[in-house]
């Protein structure tokens, strides 16, 4: 997946920045025919650009209003991936949450019977989810092969630096006929399109990928899945927009937000297109 300066610039789809953490200016260009995007320039190591104290995914904080309103929805967003994976059928079984940060999500499948494994890179994110009891590894080195019934990829994908291998390794790691569950944020959503270089779920440089539909559902393809079903994450129109808004340094940002995750939602009634998707993919027979 490299590219040449020239090629980059002559494929920019937008031109956006790093709101969160460093102002640092990013492009977005076009990869493929299927309309899969890429951060660019990609750092070559972005640890650095998770050290905030904004970057909420990696902590367990509940301090002001914001982090409240974020822990809640986590606790609903959680409650609702349990009731998805449960409909997997043949459960409970073996499980993979790839990117697990404080291993939230792992403790809910294992109350619910599963027997459950993490791997997560960020060492802060990490020590918080051993002291919740759960196993989670800093890489895929240490897991088996062949043995998980599922993997979750819960916003984790757009992360990684190469995304088909990954999605090789993972399938390699999966039972046959073992499922995997991926959620990515949508840059085609009326949110996205709306907020434009705003828009907070693009996150350069933290995502280094952004997915449309067809793009997601291609690279899945050609790693050996089948796709099952797909489905909205409708609370992230409304986290994201308000992040958006903030970034707008509107001050009526929850208000404003609040009316454009309605309308985007709605819209996605009719295209198919939320803030965020589910895509649950099976392996392909050999």
């Amino acid at each position: 997946m490299e590219q040449t300066n020239r090629e980059a610039a002559d494929q920019v789809f937008l031109k956006t920045r790093d709101y969160l953490l460093s102002g640092e200016e990013f492009g977005l260009v076009r990869r493929g025919r299927h309309g899969l995007l890429q951060t660019w320039p990609m750092p070559p190591d972005t640890t650095a650009y998770y050290k905030s104290e904004r970057y909420l995914s990696h902590t367990d904080r509940s301090g002001t209003f914001f982090e409240r309103l974020y822990q809640t929805l986590k606790k609903v967003n959680l409650r609702s991936k349990a009731r998805l994976l449960q409909k997997l059928g043949n459960v409970p079984g073996r499980l993979l949450d790839f990117g697990a940060g404080t291993g939230d999500f792992l403790s809910v499948a294992r109350e619910a019977g599963w027997s459950v494994s993490g791997v997560e890179p960020n060492e802060e994110a990490r020590l918080r989810a051993l002291q919740k009891g759960v196993d989670v590894w800093a890489g895929l080195g240490a897991l088996p092969e062949g043995q998980f019934d599922a993997i979750t990829l819960w916003h984790v994908l757009e992360h990684v630096p190469d995304p088909e291998k990954i999605i090789g390794e993972l399938r390699h790691r999966l039972k046959p006929s073992g499922h995997i569950i991926v959620a990515v944020p949508n840059y085609r959503s009326f949110d996205a399109r709306f907020y434009g270089a705003h828009w907070a779920a693009y996150d350069t440089p933290r995502h280094l990928w952004h997915f449309s539909r067809p793009s997601l559902r291609a690279l899945f393809r050609e790693g050996g899945f089948d796709l099952q079903a797909e489905r909205p994450q409708w609370l992230d129109a409304y986290y994201v927009s308000w992040l958006s808004e903030s970034y707008r340094k509107n001050f009526f940002a929850p208000v404003r937000a609040f009316w454009v995750a309605c309308y985007s939602n709605l819209a996605a009634l009719r295209t198919g297109e939320s803030s965020s998707r589910i895509f649950i993919f099976r392996k392909r027979a050999e």
